[in-house]
């Protein structure tokens, strides 16, 4: 039977235990405040842990209700150690693989942070780049204009040569 959360203005949220006394679960488990672990995460976190059975100890229904002392530990039976067994190994699992994200998340952060700089590096020397052709290509028009001026220029006095070497003296 999986625990209900009850609803309390407490730091820590608190699940109904297996006898029904309230459990104070740690806020690092729902919070997601720089940690590096978006809301999807958090969600697929949680429904993944909503699928994990808690241990069940039902005393009650083994031994009877007016059996039960809440001051002694209680006893678990095989079925229930094992079961409790399985429910901590996921939770290590789970928890590994939380601080794996979260590590992941970090390193994925100084990576686009990296890629950015570099964007903003490339963008910079292409700005640079287009400024610089533009200039050459001003230039080059310059260039051009000016040479078809000289050209023009030594067809006309070559032509004016032409005329006085064809007219002797």
């Amino acid at each position: 039977m999986a625990a209900q959360p009850d609803s309390t203005d407490d730091d820590y949220p608190t699940v109904s235990g297996p006898s029904g006394n309230p459990l104070r679960l740690p806020v690092e488990l729902f919070s997601s405040e720089d940690e590096g672990v978006d809301e999807e995460d958090l969600e697929q976190f949680e429904a993944h842990i909503a699928r994990v059975p808690l241990p069940v100890r039902r005393r009650h229904a083994q031994v009877g209700p007016a059996a039960v002392d809440e001051t002694s530990p209680p006893r678990m039976g095989p079925t229930t150690a094992a079961a409790e067994e399985r429910w901590s190994a996921e939770k290590r699992n789970l928890e590994a693989e939380l601080g794996w994200m979260r590590r992941q998340k970090g390193e994925d952060a100084r990576v686009l942070q990296q890629t950015a700089a570099l964007v903003g590096m490339l963008q910079e020397s292409h700005r640079a780049l287009v400024a610089s052709n533009q200039r050459l290509l001003a230039q080059l028009a310059e260039e051009k204009e000016r040479h078809r001026i000289e050209v023009m220029e030594h067809a006309r006095q070559f032509e004016e040569l032409r005329a006085l070497s064809s007219h002797p003296p």
